[in-house]
């Protein structure tokens, strides 16, 4: 039912703006804090102004490149990366962000290789290690990539994007005690500000979900998922799995059909697909509407059979049967 996707950490060139002079290589630095296309032209005239040391151009460079890649024009900011690094190559900065558009075009051996120059050139600073951790999770080398973290967090005890990688790792590895510990000392140091400027991904959360959905702490679950979405409200599979805890918990004092009716429907309105209209359904019968939940169980059969997934029309059925005397949904039954 879980699938979960390692936390990816893009770490913007937040860059020192002692290497850069004059208004305009100023402005394009404070591009960087709160990136926005208005800063892009002080820095493309701070560029072109001729006036710019060379280690100030190369940095200038890498914080367009930064405000670029943040406003999802990768192509034109790993021109500027691969700029910086041309007239700097010890521009640790640069190694960083280019290394994250290299990690999720699955160019491994490049992203490996800037994590690597990034390291070289700041052997302090803890990034460069929690940037290769991540091509070792993407390719599943996990003592390779617990190596890199713990040597991370030798450097910077209280980086949270380490903790947030090695928490993954616990938990894809099945160490579900030490996966929860660091997600604590994670959120503890502060993660939750990466994950609302999309620095990094909602995983971890998701492993704390996933660890007490297990443990059937299920109002811990609860607590999560209403954080993700406090962080990130346009994940659709998030609001149906809260949708689904809500309707379908074992414990009366959880469920809630109001809550679970909202969020399965922003679930559908986001993602429409036969699990979605499934929760939306033991949402519906939850509130004591079976007329309104044999109408989406019927949607979600359809769906599924169009999808040509005839193996888990049964347990589907089986709900729909349910509806129709009367009965609502439970965690564990018919879970399709």
């Amino acid at each position: 039912m879980w699938k979960f996707v390692a936390a990816l950490g893009l770490l913007i060139g937040c860059s020192n703006s002692a290497w850069a002079f004059g208004p305009d290589a100023q402005a394009c630095y404070m591009g960087t804090q709160q990136p926005a296309p208005d800063y892009l032209p002080y820095c493309t005239r701070a560029i072109e102004e001729g006036r710019l040391s060379r280690g100030g151009l190369a940095m200038t460079h890498n914080n367009r490149g930064a405000i670029l890649l943040a406003l999802g024009r990768e192509d034109a900011a790993l021109a500027d990366f691969d700029r910086a690094l041309a007239l700097n190559p010890r521009l640790s900065l640069a190694y960083l962000s280019r290394g994250m558009i290299r990690l999720w075009r699955e160019d491994y051996r490049g992203a490996w290789e800037d994590a690597s120059g990034a390291i070289e050139s700041a052997p302090d600073d803890s990034r460069g290690y929690v940037n290769r951790s991540l091509v070792y999770i993407r390719t599943e080398q996990y003592d390779a990539a617990l190596q890199e973290l713990n040597l991370a967090l030798e450097i910077n005890p209280e980086d949270p994007m380490a903790y947030n990688n090695r928490a993954v790792v616990f938990h894809t590895r099945g160490d579900h005690e030490r996966a929860y510990a660091d997600s604590e000392k994670a959120i503890a140091n502060g993660i939750d500000k990466y994950i609302q400027r999309g620095m990094v991904d909602h995983g971890l959360y998701m492993v704390r979900v996933s660890i007490n959905y297990g443990r059937e702490r299920y109002a811990q679950v609860i607590a999560d998922l209403d954080t993700v979405i406090r962080l990130r409200g346009d994940i659709a599979w998030v609001h149906n799995l809260r949708a689904w805890v809500l309707a379908t918990a074992p414990q009366d004092e959880l469920r809630n059909a109001q809550e679970a009716l909202r969020s399965a429907k922003l679930a559908v309105e986001l993602a429409d697909s036969p699990e979605h209209r499934d929760t939306l359904a033991a949402a519906h019968a939850e509130a004591g509407a079976f007329e309104q939940a044999i109408t989406e169980q019927q949607r979600a059969i359809a769906m599924l059979r169009r999808a040509g997934q005839t193996a888990k029309i049964p347990a589907h059925q089986e709900a729909l049967d349910g509806y129709r005397n009367g009965r609502p949904r439970r965690m564990g039954e018919n879970d399709g």
